[in-house]
């Protein structure tokens, strides 16, 4: 593999698509594609500590339990399991904002529904 961090190409709806599976615990239309226990795992409260990264997720402190995922330039996934809410978000970003002012605003775009 050549960039491990890095470039996975897609449209917004193929993002969508991955978001969903996700906000599903792995079911994609009746098909179990991933591991039932997947995303428990991955979203365990005590694996890391909120706003730090983990398996490629970011553990937001919200009511909602919500996580993200951040791509290279700007692609944001953001998952409000209990909302059932899958907000995507593209294009390059500032380097004075920080990934923390996009999970703050998603957080609080959530927490008002």
């Amino acid at each position: 593999m050549e960039r491990a961090f890095c470039c996975l190409q897609g449209k917004a709806l193929d993002f969508a698509r991955a978001g969903r599976l996700w906000l599903n615990q792995g079911n994609w239309n009746g098909y179990q594609a991933l591991p039932p226990y997947w995303m428990d795992t991955l979203l365990s409260p005590g694996a890391v500590p909120t706003g730090a990264y983990h398996c490629g997720f970011i553990l937001c402190s919200s009511p909602c339990q919500s996580y993200m995922a951040s791509g290279l330039m700007g692609q944001i996934i953001y998952v409000a399991p209990e909302k059932q809410l899958l907000i995507l978000r593209f294009g390059h970003h500032k380097k004075e904002y920080a990934i923390n002012f996009w999970k703050d605003m998603m957080q609080q775009m959530t927490d008002r529904l």
